[in-house]
């Protein structure tokens, strides 16, 4: 095909490759002649602090060891005798005891005395307020003779009228501590009973009621 006969764009293609080799042949020319005719370039302070050429590390001190402890002395084996010496010898203590407890005597008319004349009953009497009666035994239990742990029984005659009151008291057996017996005599004012019957008719009668202490 003859050169007039190529298209605008065959002919634009044909020479593209000597056009590229041109304009890099000529953007070279112009970087180099740069370099050539630019000033030096020199660095710009921006007022930062040089760091130290080099960093010395250095060690501790050394720590002293405390010296080492002395040698402690082996203990001397005991000596065993037979004879203490005086200087050794405790002085003599004095341990406290109580005392011996002297609680007030019983009324020596109402111990053991008889009742009087026996009457004749069909219902005995019966104790109505048993549990209020054992409450007060165990408020009045006696001190001193709680306080060493001693417990006891008291046999007590005690005279029940028609109405189921008790008019009178007595020890029939002591239980060997005064304590118990009196406060054995003061509750027994304190019962009440179903009033014993003779026949159909209520009777007042002597009747004998254990009074028991304990501690459990």
């Amino acid at each position: 095909m003859q050169p007039d006969q190529l298209t605008a764009n065959e002919r634009f293609k044909r020479g593209s490759g000597t056009r590229t080799w041109s304009a890099i042949a000529v953007a070279v020319a112009l970087h180099f002649g740069a370099f050539l005719l630019w000033p030096a370039a020199t660095p710009v302070d921006l007022g930062a602090t040089p760091a130290p050429d080099s960093v010395v590390v250095m060690p501790p001190p050394p720590v002293p060891l405390p010296p080492p402890p002395e040698n402690v002395p082996t203990p001397r084996a005991p000596v065993i005798t037979v004879d203490a010496p005086e200087h050794v010898t405790m002085d003599p203590t004095d341990v406290w005891r109580p005392g011996p407890v002297v609680p007030p005597p019983v009324r020596e008319s109402d111990t053991g005395s008889d009742p009087g004349p026996f009457v004749p009953f069909t219902v005995p009497p019966r104790l109505t307020n048993g549990d209020a009666v054992l409450r007060e035994l165990r408020s009045r239990y006696p001190t001193p003779l709680r306080n060493v742990g001693l417990e006891g029984t008291v046999m007590i005659w005690v005279r029940v009228a028609e109405d189921g009151t008790v008019v009178d008291a007595r020890v029939k057996e002591t239980s060997g501590r005064a304590l118990f017996d009196e406060v054995a005599l003061d509750v027994a004012h304190l019962m009440r009973f179903r009033p014993a019957q003779n026949l159909d008719r209520p009777v007042s009668v002597w009747v004998a009621v254990p009074v028991s202490f304990r501690l459990r």
